[in-house]
């Protein structure tokens, strides 16, 4: 876009008493704010942020995953060490609190939610930026195999 499509442009919105961020009516009938250009294309700046969303997403989700698999290795590792114990005779509930298990369990439980959290935080970017690059709800949903009730609900979610 030139310097002076880009002002013509901007004229356009000012003349009509819009302005770049306006509302526009979805597959479900809902309005949604959108920053569209008077051709309804998506700005490429717009199309840049939801990359970085993207990107942002995945590196949580990688995170989480890194997080969650050390807490595994760390269970495996206590977990053949207590087999060991209880082949030995100590009483379950013993070992349980020598070994810390409802702490192991409760850490591994958060840093689950965690993961799912990040997870969901994707797929929601995944989902917006696909649908800012053009793709419909029903695209998205057969790309994804959920329904396109579930990506319309997630695209309109906060974060």
């Amino acid at each position: 876009m030139t310097l002076g499509s880009a002002k013509s442009a901007l004229a356009g919105i000012s003349a009509r008493g819009g302005s770049p961020e306006r509302k526009r009516k979805t597959e479900d009938g809902l309005a949604q704010d959108h920053d569209t250009r008077p051709d309804g294309a998506t700005p490429p700046g717009r199309l840049a942020a939801r990359s970085d969303e993207v990107v942002a997403a995945m590196r949580s989700v990688s995170e989480a995953s890194k997080e969650l698999k050390l807490l595994f290795d760390r269970l495996d590792i206590a977990m053949h060490r207590a087999i060991g114990v209880i082949e030995s005779g100590v009483p379950v509930l013993e070992l349980a609190q020598s070994m810390n298990l409802p702490g192991r369990r409760e850490a591994l439980n958060e840093a689950a939610a965690r993961a799912r959290a990040a997870q969901h935080a994707l797929l929601r970017s995944l989902f917006r930026a696909a649908e800012a690059e053009g793709a419909t709800k029903a695209d998205i949903a057969r790309t994804w195999r959920v329904s396109r009730q579930l990506v319309s609900r997630m695209v309109k979610e906060r974060r």
